[in-house]
């Protein structure tokens, strides 16, 4: 069994796979930068409306963004709770 109070965050961080989230942009640099805006904004109103309330339109209007351009950088709600999680592990 593995003891992860043992482990540093590097050593538990490489034994969770890592997710891709999938998109049909191709320039890795803007499919980051888009993400971070995403989460940055999406952040806002899942925090105030909670996930179950909020829609991707909700988001949408967020980031400021047409509901077709943010499904070019994400597939799904749960992408953008994916990508606020690791957005989250990142600070912690």
């Amino acid at each position: 069994m593995v003891d992860l109070l043992k482990m540093n965050y590097e050593e538990i961080r490489d034994r969770i796979p890592k997710l891709e989230v999938p998109g049909s942009a191709r320039d890795p640099k803007l499919v980051e930068k888009k993400h971070a805006q995403i989460v940055d904004r999406a952040c806002n109103v899942l925090f105030t409306n909670g996930f179950h309330k909020t829609s991707m339109r909700d988001i949408a209007l967020a980031c400021n963004m047409s509901i077709g351009q943010l499904y070019h950088y994400i597939s799904s709600k749960d992408d953008i709770l994916y990508l606020v999680h690791e957005h989250m592990q990142k600070i912690w």
